[in-house]
């Protein structure tokens, strides 16, 4: 403790961090005219601190770090098995993280410890693993008759930014879209025989061809 400041008859003191695992005191004795009062001040054990207190992190793999100050003899223990500890420089300690393929969040905690001094607590949490993209086409295919006319297909997506589509025949053109209901024009035939076209939806590395056959 030591005298930081005085305006007056008002004193001001500051004091330093306690990292010891003991509570300690100081006594300001004020004096004067044969007369004294004594200020006493107590200030608790020292608390292992830790920054940031908690973190979220995405499902895939990779690493966190965490700064940890209050004392010099330091243990902790992990709550997670799929949070492990990787290094330390100075007061700052490393953990690796598994990817979570598992469709829950998930929690570890790593606690700090030093004899009589209060716990530091760090807390992950992981985002569970992202549904996988899919894509599906109804109908896939259709036997339409000689004369023109228009179909229609349903498109469902899940975890697909943009699906797009490719044809594969001229007499085939896309008529419009209305939500996930796509309807497209064909034209008719003069020829002899069918003809079949292919209409592909793809997106997200994943495709659904529908079939167009033409009698």
């Amino acid at each position: 403790v030591s005298l930081k400041t005085q305006s007056s008859n008002v004193y001001t003191f500051s004091y330093t961090a306690n990292t010891s695992s003991s509570q300690r005191s100081c006594i300001i004795t004020f004096y004067g005219g044969g007369l004294s009062k004594n200020f006493v001040i107590n200030q608790a054990a020292g608390v292992i601190s830790v920054s940031p207190a908690s973190s979220n992190v995405g499902s895939t793999s990779g690493t966190i770090q965490v700064t940890v100050t209050g004392s010099s003899n330091i243990t902790y223990t992990i709550s997670g098995s799929w949070l492990t500890y990787q290094s330390k420089s100075d007061n700052v300690y490393t953990f690796a993280y598994t990817q979570n393929s598992t469709s829950s969040q998930r929690t570890a905690t790593v606690t700090f410890s030093a004899s009589g001094m209060t716990d530091g607590v760090f807390t992950v949490i992981q985002d569970a693993a992202s549904a996988p993209a899919s894509l599906t086409i109804s109908p896939t295919s259709n036997t339409v008759i000689s004369s023109s006319g228009s179909v229609q297909i349903t498109v469902t997506s899940s975890g697909i930014s943009d699906v797009q589509y490719s044809i594969s025949d001229s007499w085939i053109t896309f008529g419009s879209k209305s939500g996930n209901v796509y309807t497209f024009n064909y034209e008719s035939k003069t020829s002899t025989g069918q003809r079949t076209g292919t209409i592909t939806f793809s997106g997200g590395g994943l495709s659904k061809t529908y079939t167009l056959t033409q009698e």
